[in-house]
């Protein structure tokens, strides 16, 4: 996959159709498979903002939260390590509530794909979230001048 061309392709879309769940949930994924988990959360919370009922949005924001969770988590353990008890407090209460809204995401996922995600148990990996968004999700039409 080539994840220049695919990014360049979401940001022309992105700029023909600002709103577009489409685009900003393609933008979301790639920054995602990249480990930018951060710019993956803010295009991917702008995806569920632009459009509530399309489910690639709310199951890439899933995916993304638990990357994020998972880095929480190792930071808790190392600052844990290094007797950073306070921090390590804090760090890990931060990943349950990041994990509380990736469980949330992928719940509302859930309820606009009823056939596809719902009911699932776990919340999605990072290459779940690529592989239904490549077979379910839309993409987005750019049409010429």
């Amino acid at each position: 996959f080539q994840y220049e061309r695919a990014k360049t392709y979401f940001e022309v879309a992105l700029e023909a159709k600002p709103e577009s769940p489409e685009a900003l949930t393609g933008l979301a994924l790639m920054h995602l498979k990249r480990k930018q988990t951060r710019d993956a959360i803010r295009f991917a919370e702008a995806a569920v903002k632009a459009g509530e009922d399309y489910a690639p949005g709310h199951y890439v924001l899933a995916a993304a939260l638990a990357d994020y969770e998972g880095e929480l988590r190792t930071l808790a353990t190392r600052q844990q390590a290094e007797g950073k008890t306070k921090d390590a407090e804090t760090t890990m209460a931060l990943a349950r509530e990041v994990n509380q809204r990736a469980f949330r995401s992928k719940e509302d996922a859930g309820k606009r794909d009823r056939s596809q995600l719902a009911g699932l148990a776990a919340v999605p990996k990072a290459q779940e979230a690529f592989e239904y968004f490549e077979r379910y999700g839309k993409m987005p039409v750019i049409s010429p001048p």
